[in-house]
């Protein structure tokens, strides 16, 4: 095998295991990508219920770049870097 076939290999194969895990495909105590989305969440309505600046509004600024962050931190990196890391 090639590196550009390796690379494939891994990138689809976590790129598909990222698919089931949004489609509830693996089971819900294995489910990082909907715990992550329930956590993000239940932290946001605390700081909305208990904010610590009391002048903060609901939805910042940057709070989508935010929360494109933390799912490319944890999931799209996590494809792209995958298939590197197996060529090594």
């Amino acid at each position: 095998m090639n590196f550009i076939e390796i690379f494939g290999n891994e990138f689809s194969g976590v790129a598909n295991y990222i698919w089931n895990l949004i489609t509830f495909d693996v089971p819900w105590y294995e489910n990082y990508f909907w715990g992550l989305t329930l956590i993000s969440l239940l932290v946001w309505l605390l700081e909305l219920a208990l904010p610590w600046r009391k002048e903060q509004k609901s939805i910042r600024r940057n709070f989508w770049l935010d929360a494109f962050y933390m799912y490319f931190n944890f999931f799209i990196f996590t494809i792209v870097i995958s298939g590197v890391y197996k060529l090594i």
